[in-house]
């Protein structure tokens, strides 16, 4: 299993439909449909700032992962996407 390098904040927001968040460098957002546990993601817009190599990877991996996600699981405090490229992982934070 892959981790994100430290430093660069990767996060996902779900609302009516709609995802965003921090890929890393660039902003990035698109529409999700989740039915029972299934999922699937409309194409990802980003922003289009540059940042150094290995952050710039670690997104690229990351937004790849959302192409072909197919399953879901949540709980009150985690979800995992599988099904795509990667598996991704998420740990619910504190609003701020």
């Amino acid at each position: 299993m892959s981790k994100v390098p430290s430093g660069p904040r990767i996060d996902l927001t779900f609302n009516d439909g709609q995802i965003d968040g921090s890929a890393g460098c660039n902003g990035y957002g698109g529409t999700f449909q989740a039915i029972g546990g299934a999922i699937t993601f409309g194409q990802i817009r980003t922003t289009q700032r540059a940042c150094h190599k290995p952050v710039m990877a670690a997104e690229t991996a990351y937004l790849r992962a959302f192409e072909g996600s197919t399953a879901y699981m949540a709980s009150s405090t985690t979800l995992r996407l599988t099904g795509g490229a990667a598996h991704l992982s998420f740990t619910a934070s504190r609003a701020q």
